[in-house]
């Protein structure tokens, strides 16, 4: 069971149910805002999590007094430090944030493996490559390896988060930290693959596909949120978050054409051992 929680997310949810709830009411922003004796920009704010909860919105929208305890349960959450800030600053960002409270993720690796299937040993080859020359490399590692450790607990217990995870076969040819640490991150994801939760599928070197623009990752939430998708997309020097509905259908049907083109399950599995093995 997940016991962490994501404020990112939950602003973003307490914003959307106040939009809807204005909207049920009958309410234009500009007439909610008089009513309420706020300017447009402050009710705004208010709507996008950018300042705490005010009471008199749930009363001016006639939302019953049941309902309250849990959207002020949603107003503090989004108003929490994330737990991750305990590893300190620099090793986490919205990525986990919004990762804290997934049921699913959909993700596509170009590059490295998915964090949530990093070994301690790739990590630290990974880190120590793109932060060479930083002072404090040997402290940044330290932490991104103990978040890492937090994070894949997420992979375990009775309800744990889904992994669908396609990986370029260059991903595993290429010897990160040496061919010893490779192969026993290649051996890891074989491993991992074997879990009910988690399923790897590798793209063969073989054939050109739309992925190589970019890794990216679907972020999917429990559906008694009612919360779309988030769209994680990752490229040279810069990554996005995306979340309209053109730009969710458009990155599902990228990954449906992948995961199709992706060997099986039974196949990927051998071609990482096989990898392994070299």
């Amino acid at each position: 069971m997940n016991d962490r929680y994501s404020p990112g997310l939950n602003k973003r949810r307490l914003g959307r149910l106040l939009v809807r709830f204005r909207k049920e009411a009958h309410l234009t922003l500009d007439d909610a805002a008089q009513l309420l004796y706020l300017s447009r920009s402050g009710l705004n704010r208010l709507e996008t999590g950018g300042t705490k909860i005010n009471v008199h919105v749930l009363d001016l929208y006639e939302i019953g007094g049941d309902r309250w305890p849990g959207l002020i349960e949603m107003a503090l959450h989004a108003r929490e430090k994330g737990w991750w800030h305990e590893f300190g600053p620099g090793v986490a960002g919205m990525y986990v944030d919004y990762e804290t409270e997934a049921a699913e993720i959909l993700s596509l690796g170009v590059a490295t493996v998915h964090g949530l299937l990093q070994t301690p040993d790739h990590t630290r080859a990974w880190l120590g490559r793109i932060h060479r020359g930083r002072r404090d490399i040997d402290d940044l590692i330290a932490r991104n390896i103990a978040l890492g450790r937090a994070r894949q607990e997420r992979l375990d217990g009775e309800q744990p988060l889904r992994l669908k995870v396609i990986l370029d076969e260059p991903v595993l040819m290429r010897p990160v930290g040496g061919q010893d640490v490779q192969a026993g991150q290649l051996a890891h994801l074989a491993e991992a693959a074997e879990r009910p939760n988690i399923d790897i599928r590798v793209l063969p070197l073989a054939q050109a596909h739309p992925g190589l623009q970019g890794a990216f990752s679907i972020m999917r939430f429990p559906r008694d949120m009612e919360e779309p998708d988030v769209i994680y997309h990752q490229y040279p020097f810069n990554e996005q978050f995306l979340d309209s509905p053109e730009q969710i259908s458009r990155f599902h049907q990228l990954f449906r054409e992948l995961w199709s083109e992706a060997l099986g399950p039974e196949d990927s599995v051998e071609l990482l051992r096989r990898h392994a093995e070299l």
